[in-house]
């Protein structure tokens, strides 16, 4: 993995269950790393080059649960994250939204087996 904050993406996407859209647009107060819980309540989608955000299609927030080890990194990540509750957990080096195509390109080659 490239830097810290992808690696705790990855590990948030496999133990969390999280779907793209839902890791990029987490924000920092549907997180409660001592109860190892994500309150799932908004997506991310790109359309037409925008970023627009809103509510999943059912309209409905679930919670995802984390184990021990991705809490902790949850926790260390969250320690350079804004303190503003609508701060985005995950975000570029400029503090920016993530977009699906760039992480892609990122990750894609380091994350392939064998690489």
């Amino acid at each position: 993995m490239p830097n810290g904050q992808l690696q705790t993406m990855v590990y948030v996407f496999a133990y969390g269950g999280l779907r793209w859209g839902e890791a990029a647009s987490l924000r920092r107060s549907n997180v409660d790393v001592l109860r190892r819980q994500l309150q799932i309540a908004e997506v991310v989608a790109e359309i037409s080059g925008h970023l627009v955000f809103g509510t999943n299609r059912a309209h409905l927030t679930r919670t995802a649960h984390l184990p021990p080890l991705v809490a902790d990194m949850l926790g260390i990540h969250l320690a350079h994250v804004e303190d503003d509750p609508e701060a985005l957990v995950f975000t570029t080096p400029e503090s920016g939204p993530l977009r699906y195509t760039n992480t892609r390109q990122t990750v894609g080659p380091r994350a392939r087996p064998g690489r």
